[in-house]
């Protein structure tokens, strides 16, 4: 039991990246880049949405949209990460 286990998503990025067909060290660390960025300006647009509230939705609302984003947001930043640093 001492061999180190990865997890699926581990595993099927690390396949994905494998069988990319474009230039394997600057196009997935440009796909990774961007996908950061993008977690990024849906983190904002949560935080903005919830914060600010620029439609005059109800509190709950609000909330959910906020949430909504964040959560999103997480996922597709943490995604271009782990494509960032696997080729960089």
């Amino acid at each position: 039991m001492g061999q180190h286990q990865e997890s699926v998503l581990n595993l099927s990025i690390k396949r994905f990246v494998h069988d990319f067909p474009f230039d394997p060290g600057g196009s997935v660390f440009l796909i990774g880049k961007t996908l950061e960025l993008i977690g990024m300006a849906l983190l904002g647009a949560g935080l903005y949405i919830g914060c600010i509230n620029p439609h005059g939705l109800s509190e709950g609302k609000a909330m959910g949209a906020e949430m909504g984003s964040l959560a999103i947001g997480i996922l597709i930043f943490f995604l271009g990460r782990m494509l960032e640093k696997h080729r960089s």
